[in-house]
């Protein structure tokens, strides 16, 4: 990818970032060409299901002692070790 193209790429997303308009507007047209689709009833078992994975979080996280500082470290070294893993899988240095 050239550099024009990346900056076309980048101004095309910021365009579609500053205008929500033009977003609800293909949204709506993108709906309303699937009547078959029952979206309230999809939007609310979207959310429902994201509510329940939020009170599942919760619930794990109510009795937790780590803190940030723990998650991250324990992030880190579960990242490093994949890291480490796929380079030997793949033979890269």
């Amino acid at each position: 990818m050239t550099i024009d193209e990346k900056k076309i790429k980048y101004d095309r997303r910021r365009i579609d970032a500053k205008d929500g308009a033009s977003n609800s507007y293909r949204d709506k047209k993108i709906i309303s060409q699937h009547p078959e689709i029952n979206w309230e009833t999809l939007a609310k078992d979207a959310i429902w299901n994201y509510v329940k994975k939020l009170q599942l979080a919760d619930k794990i996280t109510n009795k937790s002692k780590l803190n940030c500082d723990d998650v991250e470290i324990i992030d880190r070294a579960i990242k490093k070790s994949l890291l480490e893993r796929y380079r030997i899988q793949y033979n890269h240095k």
